[in-house]
């Protein structure tokens, strides 16, 4: 096991090199002038003179060819530097660490919120297959998964907020500032995970050793809960693990409706003000994560299912 995770650790360095060229050529082409930019927030102006313009582009370094600046730029990184953002002139690094812990709760709230939902659903549609309970299980499924998140939010802000005053509208703040967006991307995230639980679950009671149980004359619920739902979740936990990952890039429209301080606003201000060095750093964190998550997703399988070993390749 041991082994193993160190050769994926291994794996996520190429992964983060790859990514990070690919977000710096793509900075690289999009339209506006850093120095440009930047002279603008510093002069309050929107004709800065050319001369400064051209003065800080080679202060910068933008004059360079492209790989030499990715190579500086790559080198800065590695030792901690994300540069500073032309707006706030902060470090980029700071605002990071400012919207980042936002973001990993609202992330944890609403992966806590769409397992509550998804799995109980998805497990007592697979037990009582082809009931009434199943039946609405699957529709409710297929409505909710098909409504993008933007259209749930609105919904519940015009019922909860709007109609019924029981939640702000948008904002930071307490508990009650958290629900709708963590409810929100809890009803997107749940009918497939919902879908994926009962499938799963099915195919495992359908299996000998379960019928082997029942033979032995074993309580439902102990056959349940012992046996087919700690193997049915290994495909869930893997979707689930990904669902994580992408909620860290994924909350981009939901910060932004619900004006949550989030890394996904943050990355979206910057587009809009051609912040490049710290879209490029938000970019960098959500891959990092991402990659990271689906590490721990592969490490924890050995835990849920003490069957499962690996081994070194040969």
């Amino acid at each position: 096991m041991l082994g193993y995770t160190a050769k994926r650790i291994l794996m996520l360095f190429p992964v983060l090199l790859g990514i990070s060229m690919v977000t710096f050529l793509i900075m690289c082409f999009t339209p506006g002038d850093p120095a440009e930019i930047t002279l603008r927030a510093l002069l309050d102006t929107e004709t800065p003179p050319k001369e400064a313009v051209l003065e800080l582009r080679e202060e910068m370094g933008l004059n360079a060819p492209i790989h030499v600046r990715y190579i500086r730029w790559l080198d800065r990184v590695l030792h901690g530097d994300l540069g500073y953002s032309f707006q706030t002139h902060r470090s980029t690094l700071d605002e990071i660490m400012l919207a980042l812990p936002i973001t990993i709760k609202l992330a944890i709230v609403s992966m806590l919120l769409s397992i509550l939902i998804a799995i109980p659903i998805g497990t007592i549609s697979a037990i009582k297959q082809h009931s009434l309970v199943d039946n609405i299980g699957l529709i409710g499924s297929l409505l909710t998964v098909s409504i993008p998140d933007f259209f749930i939010a609105i919904l519940l802000i015009i019922i909860f907020s709007l109609h019924f005053d029981i939640f702000p509208v948008a904002g930071y703040g307490g508990v009650e500032y958290w629900f709708l967006p963590a409810l929100t991307l809890a009803i997107s995230m749940a009918p497939i995970t919902t879908r994926l639980t009962r499938t799963s679950m099915l195919e495992v009671l359908r299996q000998d050793y379960i019928r082997t149980a029942r033979g032995k004359g074993l309580a439902e619920r102990m056959i349940i809960r012992r046996h087919s739902l700690k193997n049915a979740l290994i495909p869930v936990i893997t979707y689930i693990g990904l669902q994580f990952g992408w909620l860290f890039g994924g909350t981009v429209i939901i910060e932004t409706i619900f004006a949550l301080p989030g890394i996904g606003r943050l990355l979206v201000e910057s587009i809009y003000t051609g912040d490049f060095l710290v879209t490029q750093g938000c970019v960098l964190f959500i891959a990092a994560i991402f990659v990271f998550i689906n590490l721990v997703v592969d490490v924890s399988y050995i835990f849920i299912d003490p069957r499962i070993r690996y081994e070194r390749e040969t």
